[in-house]
C-alpha cells in the first residue's frame, strides 16, 4: 500500500515538474535573454561592461547613464569635460548636475571645505575631496551660461555611507534617482535643446 502511494506521489511530482515548473523556468530564461538582447541593441556593449570589476567607477557611471535614460520624459543627458559632474540632465523642470559619489563610511565636514573627513572601520578622519564643493563650482559655471534657468545639484551615493554635511545639494541613494527628478514642465522641448546646445558649446575656463 505504501509503495503504491510512493509511486503515485513520484508520478505526480514528475508531472508537476514537467508541465508547470519546467515551462516556468524555460519562459523565465527566454525573457532574460530577450531583455539582455534588447538592452544590448539599445545601449551597446556598455550593458556588459558593468559586470567587469576592474573599474567600478566606470561601470557605475555607465549604469547611472542607463538609469537616467529610463526617465520617461523629454530630456537631454550630456557629459561635459569642463564639469566635475558625471552627467548633466536637462528636462522640462530644469538642469540637474549629477555627481556620483563612491566613497563609503561616515563623512563629516563643511560644504565649502576643500576636503571632507571620512571614517570607516579602523581608518578615521581620512581626507577626501569634497564633492559638494565640486558641485558648487559646476553650478557657477552652468549659471554663467544659463543665468535664468533652474539648476539643482544631486549627489548620488551608495547605500552604505552617512553624510553629516549641511548643504543645499540633494543627496539620494543610487536607486532613488528615478523617483526624485520632477516631471513638471517649465521649459519647452525647444528650450531643452537650446540649453543642451549652449552647455555643449560653452567656453568655460
Amino acid at each position: 500500500m505504501s509503495l503504491n502511494i510512493f509511486i503515485s506521489l513520484s508520478s505526480a511530482l514528475m508531472l508537476l515538474f514537467k508541465y508547470i515548473i519546467l515551462p516556468i523556468i524555460l519562459i523565465s530564461f527566454v525573457l532574460i535573454i530577450i531583455n539582455i538582447t534588447y538592452q544590448y541593441f539599445k545601449y551597446g556593449k556598455s550593458v556588459f561592461s558593468s559586470f567587469k570589476l576592474k573599474n567600478t567607477k566606470d561601470a557605475r557611471d555607465k549604469i547611472l547613464y542607463i538609469t537616467l535614460d529610463k526617465l520617461d520624459i523629454i530630456k537631454r543627458i550630456i557629459k561635459l569635460p569642463y564639469l566635475n559632474s558625471n552627467y548633466v540632465l536637462i528636462t522640462g523642470s530644469g538642469v540637474y548636475l549629477i555627481y556620483l559619489f563612491l566613497e563609503e563610511g561616515i563623512i563629516q565636514g563643511n560644504e565649502d571645505d576643500h576636503h571632507l573627513l571620512l571614517s570607516l572601520g579602523s581608518v578615521q578622519n581620512r581626507p577626501i575631496l569634497n564633492p559638494f564643493l565640486k558641485l558648487k563650482e559646476d553650478e557657477e559655471k552652468v549659471r554663467g551660461l544659463l543665468p535664468n534657468v533652474r539648476i539643482t545639484k544631486y549627489l548620488v551615493t551608495l547605500a552604505s555611507e552617512y553624510i553629516e554635511v549641511k548643504t543645499d545639494t540633494e543627496i539620494m541613494k543610487y536607486n532613488d534617482i528615478l523617483f526624485k527628478i520632477p516631471t513638471e514642465q517649465i521649459y519647452s522641448e525647444q528650450e531643452i535643446i537650446m540649453f543642451s546646445n549652449t552647455l555643449r558649446k560653452g567656453n568655460v575656463k
